[in-house]
Order: C-alpha cells, then sequence, then structure tokens
C-alpha cells in the first residue's frame, strides 16, 4: 500500500539496511520513500527504541535527518541520542582499558567531544553464574556510570545483586540492571579516567561474584 502511494506522488523508493548500533547482528533490510529522512523512516519501520535515539552512517555521523535517498543500498545505525556533553573515556586512549579487557568494544555513535560514553565488553563469571562463563555488559557513562547485564538467563533464578528489569538507553535490547551502590568514593579515587573505569569496573566484578 505504501509502495504504491509513493509511486502514485512520484516519490521513489530506497533500500537501506537498518541495525542496532549496540548488536550489529540485529539488522533488518527496508524499502522506504526517498524523500522522508531517516529517523521517520525508522520509525515507519517499527524500528525506533523508546525515547529519544538517533541514527548513524557507518563512520559514526548522525544522519537522522538526512533525507534517504541520499543513503541508498547504505548501512545506518540505530541507538541513543548523542548529546553535546557528558562523562566518558577518551576515544585514544581506549586502547589501555583494552589491554585488561580485550573484549571491550564502543557502541557506535557513542562518541560525544572525542569520548566513548557507552561500550559492551564481558566481565569474569567466577561462580558459574551464568550459561557462557561470563557476564555480558553494557557500561553507559553519559549519566552513571551504570552497568546493565545483557545475558542472565531466567533459568538461573534471582540474582543477588542483577535483578531490575530494564532496558538498554537508546534500544529495545532488555537487560537487568546491576545494584552497584555508592560508587561515588570509587570514582572520586583518581582524576584519570583509566584508573577510575579500571576501579569501577573492579568493583562491579565483585559485585557479580559476590
Amino acid at each position: 500500500m505504501q509502495q504504491k502511494k509513493n509511486q502514485q506522488n512520484g516519490q521513489r523508493n530506497v533500500m537501506l539496511t537498518v541495525s542496532n548500533a549496540l548488536d550489529q547482528s540485529e539488522k533488518q533490510r527496508i524499502e522506504v520513500a526517498g524523500n522522508v529522512t531517516i529517523a521517520q523512516a525508522v520509525k515507519d519501520q517499527g524500528l525506533a527504541p523508546t525515547g529519544s535515539f538517533d541514527v548513524f552512517d557507518a563512520a559514526g555521523k548522525v544522519v537522522s535527518d538526512i533525507q534517504a535517498r541520499n543513503l541508498t543500498d547504505e548501512n545506518v545505525y540505530v541507538g541513543v541520542q548523542r548529546v553535546a556533553g557528558g562523562a566518558g573515556i577518551p576515544v585514544d586512549r581506549i586502547d589501555e582499558l583494552r589491554t585488561d579487557y580485550p573484549s571491550l568494544r564502543a557502541v557506535r555513535g557513542r562518541e560525544v567531544n572525542g569520548s566513548v560514553q557507552m561500550f559492551v565488553l564481558r566481565l569474569p563469571d567466577g561462580e558459574n553464574r551464568t550459561d557462557e562463563g561470563h557476564y555480558e555488559c553494557v557500561i553507559d557513562l553519559s549519566s552513571g556510570p551504570m552497568t546493565y547485564v545483557l545475558n542472565w538467563p531466567p533459568s538461573k533464578g534471582r540474582h543477588p545483586h542483577v535483578y531490575t528489569q530494564a532496558t538498554v538507553p537508546g534500544t529495545r535490547r532488555s537487560c537487568l540492571s546491576v545494584c552497584q551502590g555508592d560508587v561515588n568514593q570509587i570514582l572520586a579515587a583518581s582524576a584519570d579516567p583509566i584508573e577510575k573505569m579500571g576501579a569501577y569496573l573492579n568493583h562491579i566484578i565483585s559485585v557479580l561474584n559476590s
């Protein structure tokens, strides 16, 4: 119906591949009118997350307000809305943290003013509570930090410190938030962002395995 309407109005449909910025294995090929914005196309297809969001190109540039015809056959990534500021880890220092956490990867589109504000990594499961032997976690630095666990299996029952149902900010991905307690003292122990994040992650590992 929409395709016929577009053709009647002289609009040319284009194809896009839409991926989740958090989990890029989640992708969908869609056909949309060429004269709508990328953000509107994502909404029309029911692929928009709850709340504010942005759409990014492969280079991480925001393309939300660009007409779809300008990105024909491109891959675009839907994620949490880019904000003007906020805490984070300098992009040029993220490899220092990756030395201890080789699974770490920054979430596409979450680099603001040269800082990474959201990343995914695996943290050790020393109590054999998970099926995979590790916790798949999202760390959101934009208002926190806060840690979300993606892979806690319902069959395991209630984790003592991971039980609040949540959604990863800017996505539809269900998760559980970690009851991390007051981390202000941990974060205040160092002004260096890598040392600060290292101390925070050590705390989260202790919480997950206690």
